[in-house]
């Protein structure tokens, strides 16, 4: 049965749940005294904690796969936006702390903007050569009247993966997040 302060008992334990909630066994509440039910509670939420990181980090490299291995343009963003959505889940996976989710909304504010920046600059190349593939643009630098619209493309393909990147003149927002 709930009570209003949101904490269940078990036994002669209470389980608190909620932020900084903690699992103590004993009528003082001491984790010294961790009942058999707790500990195997304690030892499903770690190893949940662990697959939950694996699974990030099998995700992220999926995408860095991806990303290598790209000859079209389409590839480069779907890898760039599988890396980076895995680490926005890695950057706030620790919640306790105050701070990683403020890290985690400003890597994902950031990440959406470069995103906006790469995915306009890929259109202006399409809208320039007809193709998708990479190899598009060396078919744009071939051409001896270079129009704005292919360098336009190029400078906001180059600033959109600057910020996902975090390159130099694009870096700034990086100590704030993986602070």
């Amino acid at each position: 049965m709930r009570r209003a302060d949101d904490s269940v008992r078990h036994g002669n334990a209470r389980l608190r749940a909620g932020p900084g909630a903690r699992i103590g066994g004993g009528a003082e509440g001491n984790p010294d005294q961790v009942t058999g039910n707790q500990r195997e509670l304690l030892l499903a939420l770690a190893l949940l904690s662990a697959l939950t990181l694996i699974f990030l980090l099998v995700v992220a490299t999926l995408g860095c796969a991806t990303l290598v291995s790209a000859v079209h343009f389409a590839a480069v963003f779907l890898g760039l936006e599988i890396l980076s959505v895995s680490l926005y889940a890695m950057i706030a996976y620790t919640c306790t702390r105050e701070r990683s989710l403020e890290a985690a909304i400003k890597y994902l504010v950031l990440a959406a903007v470069s995103s906006a920046f790469l995915t306009f600059g890929i259109a202006l190349i399409y809208a320039q050569t007809g193709s998708l593939s990479l190899a598009s643009i060396a078919r744009l630098e071939a051409e001896p009247d270079m129009r704005l619209i292919g360098l336009v493309g190029l400078g906001m393909i180059l600033v959109g993966a600057g910020y996902k990147l975090a390159v130099v003149p694009f870096h700034l927002w990086t100590p704030d997040v993986y602070e």
